[in-house]
């Protein structure tokens, strides 16, 4: 019956639709695109392998347990020529189980034409799935009693499972067109937990999708127990695709009269094509006889539904409607990806059209030269590198800066209620705790060691400079970090800008670059470390620099301290009466401070050149200022005697010796010790106007 329906032309395009699904299948393309295809699963020994030898006329490697251990994709077609097998072997996945991106089908052996060889054929093409690190010659050169000791001699482990697919073209005028794929039995039970995962992963993932199931189900076992059925309405929940295969109904004897019955129950009430009887250890003259003579198959009016041959025909017809159904929307999602393809073509790069290794020298100069722009800071965009850069010089700039001591010119008595504070006029000072004199005369102390009285030991400007030290390399560190990560960040773009037409061009320049700049990255850090180390040490050729600090850092305590003398000074001061005295100089020091009254000063005249009186006038009850009107902390001198303040002796001024009144020299060394603090409007100032106030000058 197959050779005539084989003459007809729906064979032919049954032959041309599984060629055409083969073919696709041999290069891969079930990756890409939801092939139709039949798939047959069942528990361990629940009759699957003889399923596959009645459809298929072959044997199959029958061992102990399980015997099929990895995908056996089975292609039948009927010829008018003799019978001849093929095997090959469908690598999928690499040994770490990672799909592979090209897919070939390798022919494994010759070709068969004894059907008594298949077994043993395929017992080789196992053992090479299952050691891919044996050589497939010595395989094919060694008999089965000498495959063990390859594994002995590599000194490697053979996998329980494979994914990867052992391919079986069959062809022969007994058979019938179609194909199915053969998956390892379910186990219940193994050695290792993982097996059993890696089992039922492989099953879920080649009946998902456009696949029709077959499921072998022993009847002489609860269908319930059956876990290949479970797995298929996992992935089919209505059935549709789902054909079960009752097997061994030849186990039940006349006794199991109850689960015959209840057997056939299932058969009749399902739909059609969705239960196959078959009895595929006995040849099919028998089957055939067993069906029609023996009850209750022989008394069922679904005859249609009970032996291999009718299996055989209803898989294949079933096949034939999913390809044909299917063949659309593969034509479709075929052109689509097709498409895409050709748009990655276009868009790769023209051909080179000169020497390959000069257009590869020519990309990587201009790359260099491209870079060596931004490195140089050109104009426009080429000069956001160094602009990044001198943003992060200047934020490092400021960090050192800012490590500077905040040194203040007080005790801590003097500290308390105190609202001003010691700051640079651009703020660049440690945010560090104020370092007043008190902490200072402490540090001291606690470095004396064997020292002179009244010395300053060294080492304690040592540990106050290593101190103010420690921010330094977090500042470094930031900076470089930055630096680094900007100019690795303009490698890769100019990278991907010149070598990315080129993936394999582009990785290799990208590691050379990468390794290259760690390489520099390293000497850097290297340097920074050393640079650092010698920053370290108290140490300057910078004197004149440091001498300028030092006047002006000196300057400014000095007047912070003559301001806080002066403070104390005015608070002692208003506490007493002040007598009118004699304006006659007498000899005696005098004072002269800085006042901090709160009375509102008042407007004077600017003293002129000519050194007219009327440009002093002065009320009889005010003190003699100098300039004209006294603003707040104006210098005032006291014609009364005062009793000097400790540690106020730069304001004082001795303006005589006895029994002398004041001279011009005197008067121009007032002048001078005045400018030092700050007052210099004293023009035309002479010792006439201090005797027009009834200040004596002279002998």
């Amino acid at each position: 019956m197959s050779s005539g329906i084989s003459t007809t032309s729906y064979a032919s395009r049954r032959k041309e639709l599984l060629a055409l699904v083969n073919q696709l299948r041999a290069v891969g393309a079930q990756g890409d695109l939801d092939l139709p295809r039949i798939t047959i699963i069942g528990n361990q020994s629940a009759g699957k392998s003889s399923v596959v030898e009645a459809i298929s006329r072959i044997s199959l490697p029958r061992d102990a347990g399980t015997c099929t251990r990895c995908p056996i994709d089975c292609r039948l077609s009927s010829t008018s020529s003799g019978w001849s097998c093929r095997i090959s072997i469908r690598e999928e996945y690499d040994e770490q189980g990672k799909g592979l991106d090209e897919i070939k089908e390798i022919p494994f052996g010759g070709v068969i034409i004894d059907k008594s060889e298949v077994e043993r054929a395929l017992r080789r093409a196992q053992f090479a799935v299952l050691n891919p690190k044996i050589r497939r010659k010595a395989i094919l050169s060694s008999s089965l009693e000498q495959l063990p000791s390859l594994i002995t001699s590599t000194s490697t482990k053979t996998n329980s499972f494979s994914r990867n697919i052992v391919c079986v073209d069959l062809e022969g005028p007994d058979l019938t067109d179609f194909s199915f794929i053969d998956l390892p039995g379910l186990i219940q039970n193994a050695p290792e937990e993982e097996t059993i995962a890696l089992v039922e992963d492989l099953v879920l993932s080649h009946v998902e999708g456009n696949c029709l199931i077959l499921v072998a189900l022993p009847m002489t076992d609860d269908i319930e127990n059956q876990k290949a059925l479970r797995l298929a309405r996992q992935v089919d929940p209505t059935g549709k695709r789902t054909i079960g295969v009752m097997t061994k109904p030849d186990m039940l004897g006349p006794g199991s009269k109850k689960a015959l019955e209840l057997w056939l129950g299932v058969i009749e009430g399902l739909p059609m094509d969705t239960i196959a009887l078959v009895s595929p250890m006995m040849r099919s003259e028998l089957e055939e006889i067993f069906f029609k003579t023996t009850a209750p198959w022989s008394k069922s009016a679904h005859s249609y539904r009970f032996g291999t041959s009718n299996l055989s025909k209803a898989l294949s017809r079933h096949l034939i409607k999913i390809i044909d159904d299917s063949l659309p929307g593969i034509k479709k999602e075929t052109s689509k990806q097709l498409e895409s393809c050709r748009e990655g073509l276009r868009s790769l790069p023209t051909p080179i059209e000169e020497e390959p290794a000069t257009y590869i020298l020519n990309e990587v100069i201009a790359f260099c030269s491209e870079f060596n722009q931004f490195v140089k800071g050109g104009s426009g965009a080429n000069a956001r590198l160094i602009q990044d850069h001198r943003r992060a010089y200047e934020i490092f700039k400021l960090d050192i800066r800012k490590s500077a001591p905040n040194f203040v010119p007080y005790t801590d008595q003097e500290e308390k209620g105190l609202i001003r504070t010691v700051e640079e006029p651009d703020k660049m000072v440690s945010d560090q705790e104020r370092f007043n004199l008190t902490k200072m005369r402490r540090h001291i102390k606690m470095a004396i060691t064997r020292e002179l009285p009244n010395n300053v030991p060294f080492e304690a400007r040592v540990i106050l400079i290593k101190n103010f030290q420690r921010t330094w390399p977090k500042s470094i560190d930031a900076c470089f970090n930055f630096v680094s990560q900007s100019t690795t960040n303009l490698l890769n773009e100019l990278v991907n800008q010149h070598f990315a037409w080129h993936a394999r061009l582009h990785s290799d320049i990208s590691n050379f670059v990468s390794e290259l700049k760690q390489q520099f990255y390293e000497s850097c850090l290297v340097f920074l470390t050393s640079a650092l180390k010698v920053e370290e040490s108290p140490f300057t050729q910078n004197t004149h620099y440091m001498q300028t600090a030092t006047d002006k850092w000196h300057t400014r305590y000095r007047m912070l301290r003559a301001e806080k003398d002066q403070e104390s000074e005015s608070d002692s001061a208003e506490k007493q009466k002040r007598p009118r005295g004699d304006p006659i100089v007498t000899g005696r020091p005098e004072k002269i401070a800085r006042s901090t009254t709160s009375a509102t000063p008042r407007s004077q005249p600017t003293p002129s050149s000519s050194g007219s009186s009327s440009n002093l006038a002065t009320p009889p009850d005010q003190p003699f200022r100098f300039g004209g009107q006294a603003p707040t902390s104006a210098i005032v001198f006291n014609p009364e005697p005062v009793t000097p303040v400790a540690g106020d002796s730069e304001a004082v001024v001795k303006l005589s010796s006895t029994q002398r009144g004041l001279t011009q020299e005197d008067v121009n060394e007032i002048m001078s010790t005045l400018a030092k603090h700050g007052f210099t409007d004293f023009t035309g100032f002479t010792v006439d106007d201090l005797e027009k106030r009834g200040v004596h000058v002279g002998i």
